[in-house]
């Protein structure tokens, strides 16, 4: 219909508008159902229509902000990160510009939402990241001064409060990888604000994503029961949300590695059937997901989920209250799970999307398969 419209008067900004809008709502469902592709040629074909280059018009340029924001999260699921952070550093010159020409409450949050978002590619995003944790701090701090300065203004504001618990996170995420201890402070402040913002569903799943960041750094065993807690409601909001929710497939994903999360925290502490029955509950999953996925959230999750199941098999191979048959037969299977994750990370790095942790996680994987 948009396209309809559009060629009726080919030179009216509001028609082209609508059909670049268009183009970019699309591109959002395609991420949501984890058909990456189709979500970056969404994207690319709203700039095809819009133009790549902002005009000085406030409601041309906030869309274009929008545009080249949503093409860097499809890039970067993609693999392709170095271009991902080229669209989020174009996507913030205009965003920052078009506060300087139109200050308002609205382009200031604009340029702050993109600061946050852009820690994600830099540092933030699980296996998904270039590693450049100084860079993610500076965004993470810029937007941490707005989100405090929005509240000063105004301490009632509910959005204002989401968007300072958006900015703890991302702190936390900005130094997780070189000061885990400081992750997680943040992450706590984090939640402890998040879960303030009643049940709505919204609330809800940053709470589950939170708690599963802080229980990311919780790595050492006096924080076990506590890293457990925490994902144990991550896992129970999952599950909810996967009931009540529209429940499209990257919903599925996240629950997904939800139990294999959850399995790998028993497991810690050595509660073994607990583990093996979080972990049952992760495959009928792993059916719907495929390493062909173009989708590197997918794989990744896929990779760790496998890795989970190898990891309860080798457990039970290893407890001598089994049968010797059994044990072997657990062996086996352990060393399958493995094969599987190896070959989740080898095509990862088939496609050139290597990072610094999905490296780490593939050099995991290959001496796992070492081990007798």
């Amino acid at each position: 219909m948009a396209r309809e419209f559009v060629q009726q008067k080919p030179d009216d900004p509001a028609r082209n508008q609508l059909l670049a809008a268009t183009y970019v709502g699309l591109g959002w469902v395609h991420l949501n159902s984890v058909e990456t592709d189709k979500a970056v040629q969404s994207l690319r074909a709203a700039l095809q229509v819009f133009g790549t280059e902002p005009n000085g018009n406030e409601d041309h340029d906030r869309m274009l902000v929008l545009v080249y924001s949503r093409t860097a999260f499809g890039l970067n699921e993609l693999g392709s990160n170095p271009q991902a952070i080229r669209s989020f550093e174009k996507a913030i010159a205009i965003a920052e510009d078009l506060a300087r020409k139109f200050p308002s409450v609205r382009t200031k949050r604009g340029v702050q939402t993109l600061y946050m978002n852009f820690v994600g590619p830099l540092a933030g995003m699980e296996t998904l990241n270039a590693g450049l944790a100084p860079q993610a701090e500076i965004y993470a701090r810029k937007a941490l001064a707005t989100a405090e300065e929005a509240i000063r203004s105004d301490p009632t504001n509910k959005r204002a409060r989401f968007d300072l618990g958006f900015a703890y996170t991302k702190m936390g995420d900005a130094v997780s990888a070189t000061h885990p201890d400081e992750a997680a402070a943040w992450y706590r402040k984090s939640i402890e604000l998040t879960k303030q913002l009643g049940a709505r569903t919204e609330a809800r799943s940053e709470l589950a994503f939170r708690n599963e960041k802080l229980a990311s750094v919780l790595i050492s065993r006096k924080h076990a029961a506590e890293r457990l807690r925490l994902l144990r409601e991550a896992n129970l909001i999952r599950q909810e949300i996967a009931k009540t929710g529209s429940n499209p497939p990257l919903d599925r994903v996240h629950l997904m590695r939800s139990h294999c999360r959850l399995s790998d925290a028993e497991l810690a502490i050595n509660h073994i059937a607990d583990a093996r029955s979080h972990a049952a509950s992760a495959l009928p999953f792993l059916a719907a997901f495929k390493v062909t996925s173009p989708s590197l959230v997918v794989l990744r999750d896929l990779g760790f989920c496998y890795e989970s199941l190898g990891n309860v098999q080798r457990s039970l191979a290893a407890d001598r209250s089994g049968s010797l048959a059994e044990r072997r037969a657990a062996l086996a299977q352990a060393r399958e799970w493995y094969q599987k994750s190896s070959g989740v990370w080898n095509e990862w790095l088939r496609r050139g999307a290597a990072t610094p942790e999905s490296e780490g996680a593939r050099h995991k994987i290959e001496q796992l398969l070492q081990t007798k």
